[in-house]
């Protein structure tokens, strides 16, 4: 057991919460310092067992003199007193709890506005399952059918040509999609630590000396080697040559407005019905097919590209025949004369609009191909049910932010009985069922609006969970504490 000091004077704490407190001759004072801060805190019951965590860092230690202290303990090269590190290392928890939650929020938010979503998805599509939808045929569409909603299948053709506004060119289509390339030098440059391999007069290589790197600092300097090949190809883009090789590699510029475009015609006929082209269904590149071109659709290229013009299939070619040559142009058409497609929708004067439903949104469906009314709801209800798994990638989102915030709440925990029932089962046991409480709880809410069994089941588990865990935090406790008193 240790002695007591004699002389009164200012003494190393006893307590290790402040470099010095003052020792009257008899007993230690309230007095406390800091370097050249004094402040009063009294000295800790040595029975308190939650002393050493104490949840009240600035209870007897304002925050002036808290960083003030600080500062002059780091200035002067010397250890912060131990008040001085409680309070950080609160603060470091609190972030920790903070950076947790941030997790935890954002794995709730996008699994509720998801599920939300679905849930207003499903309801929609029940919504409709409930129209009362006629079939009609599409040659012999009858005017008693206007304001009711149908559903008609037939071929999509054009209504009028499509005009290329650019080069003139007209063309019956439904969509036309026109790629102009060019025969240009293209560049293709590769790093190497070691002398690659050189083929061909139009491959350079070339030696970079850097300043030595992390990877090679035991050598006086490092030595990279760059690969650049040039080729000529067909590109829809202007190419980029380095400014040293232009002279050799130069690629003039494009004549025309380079790239792809899309071109289609105001109308379509769907057999009596007329219909916007902007309610054809959106179709890839792939699904397009080449379409023939013949002499007369040169006659509205510009003069000096139609004197070397010439059409080869689907595509008009400007250039010598000799082959392609550098500065050469293509002129490629892709597109579909006609196409199979079903519609529902409300029926109008001149053929099918958007339904409006009564929750303010539109229900118009196109489908390429002739499907029935069962099949085209058959799609919808298919891609809905392709994303109900989806939210399950939120989870791990939630696992992290809870796993990071156990380590706070435990310290915490230390003082204040709350948090300790909650971490006391440990971190294996509290984050799998804490985070089966916050998702199914989230679950739960979101669902509640549109499913309500589904939310039912949500809840229980959630409410499972809980129980779960705070009998387990209990009885792990309980034994704790026998085992102590033992």
């Amino acid at each position: 057991m240790s002695t007591l000091p004699s002389a009164p004077a200012w003494r190393p704490d006893p307590s290790g919460r402040h470099p010095y407190r003052y020792f009257d001759g008899e007993r230690w004072t309230e007095h406390v310092s800091d370097g050249q801060v004094q402040a009063v805190d009294p000295l800790p019951d040595p029975g308190d067992r939650r002393t050493h965590v104490g949840f009240r860092p600035f209870s007897s230690l304002k925050a002036e003199h808290l960083l003030v202290s600080t500062g002059v303990a780091l200035a002067r090269g010397s250890r912060p007193s131990s008040e001085t590190l409680t309070v950080f290392r609160h603060l470091g928890l609190a972030g920790l709890l903070l950076f947790g939650l941030m997790f935890v929020g954002a794995g709730l938010s996008a699994a509720s506005c998801h599920v939300q979503a679905r849930a207003e998805s499903r309801g929609r599509e029940a919504m409709i399952a409930g129209l009362p939808i006629k079939t009609i045929s599409a040659d012999a569409p009858d005017a008693e059918d206007v304001g009711k909603i149908v559903h008609v299948s037939g071929v999509a053709r054009p209504e009028g040509p499509v005009v290329d506004d650019q080069l003139g060119i007209r063309l019956d289509a439904l969509m036309l999609e026109r790629t102009i390339s060019m025969y240009q030098w293209t560049e293709t440059c590769t790093r190497h630590d070691e002398r690659p391999l050189a083929h061909g007069a139009d491959t350079y290589v070339e030696s970079d000396i850097n300043a030595p790197t992390r990877r090679n600092r035991r050598r006086d300097r490092v030595v990279t080697w760059e690969k650049c090949v040039y080729k000529k190809e067909w590109k829809d883009a202007a190419q980029e040559i380095v400014p040293e090789r232009q002279a050799r590699y130069a690629n003039p510029a494009f004549p025309l407005e380079e790239g792809v475009h899309r071109y289609s015609p105001i109308l379509f006929s769907l057999g009596a019905l007329r219909l916007p082209t902007s309610r054809l269904p959106e179709l890839p590149t792939e699904a397009l097919r080449p379409i023939a071109l013949s002499r007369e659709h040169l006659a509205g290229l510009p003069e000096p590209l139609r004197a070397r013009a010439r059409v080869e299939g689907n595509a008009i070619l400007v250039g010598d025949t000799g082959g392609p040559k550098v500065g050469d142009l293509r002129i490629a058409y892709l597109g579909r004369t006609d196409m199979t497609i079903t519609v529902a929708g409300e029926r109008d004067a001149l053929g099918v609009k958007p339904h409006r439903l009564p929750d303010g949104t539109e229900f118009y469906q196109v489908r390429e191909g002739e499907l029935s009314v069962a099949e085209l709801a058959g799609e919808r209800q298919a891609a809905v049910s392709d994303s109900r798994g989806e939210h399950a990638w939120f989870v791990p989102l939630v696992v992290i932010g809870v796993f990071l915030g156990f380590w706070p709440v435990r310290v915490w925990g230390r003082a204040l009985p709350g948090p300790a029932l909650l971490t006391g089962a440990g971190v294996l046991l509290f984050v799998p069922l804490a985070t089966a409480v916050l998702y199914g709880a989230t679950l739960a809410r979101a669902w509640w609006s549109s499913d309500r069994d589904q939310a039912l089941l949500a809840a229980l588990v959630a409410a499972g969970a809980l129980v779960v865990l705070l009998t387990a935090s209990s009885a792990r406790l309980l034994l704790r504490a026998r085992t102590s008193d033992s």
